[in-house]
């Protein structure tokens, strides 16, 4: 089990509007090493981080008053979410098996062909949780 998927990107993602700025030093540390993570395990993560609203408070922090915030903040969006705007509504649908046109793929293709692994939150194992991202 992952640290995502166990609700911890949720509680950095939180993080991102209190007003102690090394509190948010931290939480921004913390959404990029999740997101280096990720890119290097080929994980979209950046998917979980938009559906948490982590996206938009990672933009927020653009206009922080500590210019230290305000430089994290850039180099993320520069590094992971250039091109993640608000463009899905206007893409085609792909192709289902039956080559009929499919709007809800399971699996994604990247840039290199390869698969995309979609995380899922809350996702419950029998196991012992092992805290890694």
């Amino acid at each position: 089990m992952t640290m995502v998927g166990l609700g911890g990107l949720k509680a950095v993602v939180s993080l991102l509007d209190v007003s102690d700025t090394s509190m948010v030093q931290l939480a921004l540390d913390s959404v990029e090493a999740v997101l280096k993570v990720g890119a290097k395990r080929n994980v979209d993560y950046v998917t979980v981080l938009d559906e948490l609203e982590g996206i938009e408070g990672i933009e927020a922090l653009q206009s922080h008053e500590s210019d230290e915030i305000y430089t994290k903040a850039v180099a993320i969006i520069e590094t992971y979410l250039s091109g993640e705007e608000d463009d899905e509504e206007n893409v085609m649908p792909g192709y289902g098996q039956d080559g009929m046109f499919a709007f809800g793929v399971a699996a994604e293709k990247s840039e290199g062909g390869s698969a995309i692994e979609r995380p899922v939150l809350g996702e419950s194992q029998h196991q012992a949780p092992q805290f890694q991202f």
